[in-house]
């Protein structure tokens, strides 16, 4: 009768270490899916915040004589810039927010009509420290 009872004990044992490992398996499976399902979002917002700077970009040396619209539509894109380092990329966010400053100044002196070389000088500047940042930071999401 003990026996009996002992192996009815380990067969009960194995059968709970049978489902406790499933279902260990089962939550690592998960963290791992929601884990690369993440790295996924993260390269396809790095990779629009950098499709939306370059689209922006090449439109930059026609700006000033390009129509207003064609101006907003620019602006538009570095926000998408700036609203993607917030969200997601906050280690880009100063010099995204830099960059925009900078290109708002040099449309409102394009606007204006007066001189804008300073304004275009300091815009290059924050330009290439966010393409400088984008790439540093690019290891990360790629």
């Amino acid at each position: 009768m003990s026996d009996q009872i002992f192996i009815a004990a380990i067969s009960a044992g194995g059968v709970l270490l049978g489902v406790a490992l499933s279902q260990v398996i089962t939550l690592l499976n998960a963290r791992l899916t929601r884990k690369h399902e993440k790295q996924t979002v993260l390269r396809e917002k790095y990779e629009k915040l950098a499709d939306d700077l370059n689209t922006a970009l090449s439109r930059i040396p026609l700006f000033d004589t390009a129509s207003q619209i064609d101006r907003l539509e620019t602006i538009k894109l570095c926000r998408s810039v700036y609203s993607l380092s917030l969200v997601y990329f906050s280690e880009l966010r100063p010099t995204a927010e830099d960059f925009l400053i900078k290109l708002l100044d040099f449309h409102r002196d394009v606007i204006n009509g007066g001189d804008h070389k300073q304004s275009a000088k300091a815009f290059q500047a924050s330009r290439i420290k966010l393409e400088n940042a984008i790439s540093e930071h690019s290891k990360i999401y790629t």
